[in-house]
């Protein structure tokens, strides 16, 4: 294991230590997490990032879905659409609804 000298302002020194002994935790495991954390969420961001670019880069491009594909699922969509209207208007005639709409 590596170690690190670090310099920290008063206020956040004074944070840390409140923190570690609200928690239970030792310093060090507290900045430990906090480091994992932050090299974590920058990966996610990295990653978040890159894969924008590719969307951006291939959209409308060979590896979209192709059109038969969407246009299925946009019947699908519909139907379901037209049917979930149809039961509305069935009970709304009856003035009698089974569902909150």
């Amino acid at each position: 294991m590596k170690h690190l000298h670090l310099s920290l302002s008063e206020e956040l020194y004074a944070a840390l230590m409140r923190e570690a002994e609200a928690s239970g935790q030792a310093v060090t495991a507290l900045v430990q997490e906090a480091i994992e954390k932050l090299l974590a969420e920058q990966e996610r961001r990295a990653l978040n990032t890159a894969l924008d670019a590719y969307i951006r880069a291939e959209n409308g491009g060979s590896h979209d879905l192709d059109e038969e594909l969407e246009a299925g699922a946009l019947t699908s969509q519909q139907q379901q659409l037209r049917l979930a209207y149809e039961q509305y208007t069935r009970e709304y005639e009856q003035d009698e609804p089974t569902q909150e709409w």
